[in-house]
């Protein structure tokens, strides 16, 4: 929400306060609106970074991908722990920004049927959402918004999920 962009989110850019607070640090690729931009060399690093961005794709939606890219895999690790961190690169990764663009990165897919067993229909959403061509990924904020909100307890018991192609209801 904020009217500028870090440009190069991943872990190692993320200080968590004792307080539980975060901070982004290393801000050499960011973007802010007064600014004006050539053709820059920092577009993020390779394994948080949408696949298909360039030196002159500056603007807020830079950090979009490895937002998507983190909550995804934070999502996975906390939904099934064992499984996930059985699947952790030795780059402490899990998943390969290069094969989702072609759609061929089985631990994506894996995460993703895992949000359709527990019915999380938010981080299905953002996970899915790798898969955009442009690196400014739709609802992406609406979708964040939602896997933080509290759902209810229980619902009725004649309630079902459906799922139609990428909706739900």
């Amino acid at each position: 929400g904020r009217p500028k962009a870090h440009g190069d989110i991943k872990p190692e850019n993320i200080i968590v306060r004792e307080d539980g607070t975060m901070e982004l640090v290393d801000w050499d690729g960011a973007w802010e609106p007064h600014l004006h931009y050539n053709e820059g060399d920092e577009i993020g690093t390779a394994q948080y970074r949408h696949p298909l961005r360039r030196g002159i794709d500056f603007g807020k939606s830079i950090d979009d991908y490895s937002i998507a890219l983190l909550s995804t895999m934070l999502a996975a690790l906390a939904t099934k722990q064992e499984l996930f961190e059985s699947l952790l690169s030795a780059d402490k990764t899990l998943f390969d920004p290069q094969l989702i663009a072609r759609h061929a990165d089985e631990v994506l897919e894996r995460a993703i049927a895992t949000f359709v067993e527990c019915r999380d229909v938010a981080h299905y959403r953002i996970a899915t959402s790798l898969y955009s061509p442009t690196i400014s990924l739709y609802g992406l904020r609406t979708f964040l918004e939602a896997a933080l909100s509290v759902l209810p307890k229980s619902i009725g018991e004649d309630a079902e999920v459906e799922r139609n192609g990428i909706y739900w209801g």
